[in-house]
């Protein structure tokens, strides 16, 4: 069965909590509107996006048994 998968709140301001268990998590990255990786602070399923422009981003995980999510979401 798949984990329910969402980021909340959208939008956020300063973080992002993710809807997937930590423990199903192998990697989580945070792309700009041009692409590039954006540096953020994880606390196990809460991204710290406080440090992020005003924008678009995507939100990429990589789940163990080789599922990739992907959410757009919105910094202000």
């Amino acid at each position: 069965m798949d984990p329910e998968i969402n980021g909340l709140p959208n939008p956020t301001r300063d973080r992002l909590l993710v809807g997937i268990p930590t423990d199903e998590i192998l990697n989580l990255q945070v792309y700009d509107a041009l692409g590039q990786p954006r540096s953020v602070v994880r606390r196990g399923q809460e991204l710290d996006v406080s440090n992020l422009a005003d924008g678009v981003y995507w939100l990429t995980a990589r789940l163990r048994g080789g599922q990739i999510w992907t959410q757009s979401w919105v910094k202000y």
